[in-house]
């Protein structure tokens, strides 16, 4: 079944996948793409596939911005195809993923604030849910600015304008970090403001 948005899903290995790429080629996914992402660059990579029977698009992202690698699963058969992925290769769980931003809040460790945001913006459900929100919010009015700024392109990873549009639109215009109103800003043109 097809949501709104795609669905993603967020590995927990860091190296290689030779497991996703065996199953790909196991279940005659089609090569679409391959866009390698260079040590220290900006730009990011990503592999993409094609499942032939349902055209429901794989990819593979190592995103230079987010920093890691997650799946982005969109068309007919995103559900099943991301719950076979799921099956696969360990991967986050959404609980996990609220739980790490939690323990990152008591600790008040700045950096796992930050890998927290990230991760659960880019994992966060196709439609919104306010258990996500909610944590997204108060990471976007973290006093923080690497906080700050880390939640801005979580928030933008949602793809939940509706949700976060106000509290961009404020940020752009009066956050005391240049960097944080730039990248509200970027969003919000994404969003079509």
């Amino acid at each position: 079944m097809k949501s709104k948005r795609d669905i993603r899903v967020i590995p927990k290995a860091k190296g290689p996948m030779p497991v996703f790429m065996e199953h790909a080629r196991k279940r005659r996914w089609l090569l679409e793409k391959a866009i390698a992402h260079p040590p220290k660059s900006k730009e990011s990579g990503e592999v993409v596939y094609r499942d032939p029977a349902s055209q429901t698009i794989i990819t593979l992202r190592d995103d230079a911005l987010a920093g890691f690698r997650f799946f982005i699963v969109s068309g007919s058969q995103q559900t099943e195809i991301a719950d076979e992925l799921r099956a696969l290769v360990p991967s986050y769980a959404d609980s996990e993923l609220l739980e790490w931003w939690d323990n990152a809040v008591d600790s008040n460790d700045i950096d796992d604030k930050v890998d927290a945001v990230l991760y659960l913006g880019t994992g966060a459900p196709p439609e919104p849910r306010t258990d996500v929100s909610d944590r997204l919010l108060a990471a976007l009015d973290d006093e923080d600015d690497d906080v700050r700024n880390a939640a801005i392109v979580g928030a933008g990873f949602t793809d939940w304008a509706d949700v976060f549009r106000a509290q961009l639109n404020a940020m752009a215009k009066k956050d005391a970090n240049a960097t944080a109103r730039s990248r509200a800003r970027v969003v919000l043109d994404r969003w079509g403001k």
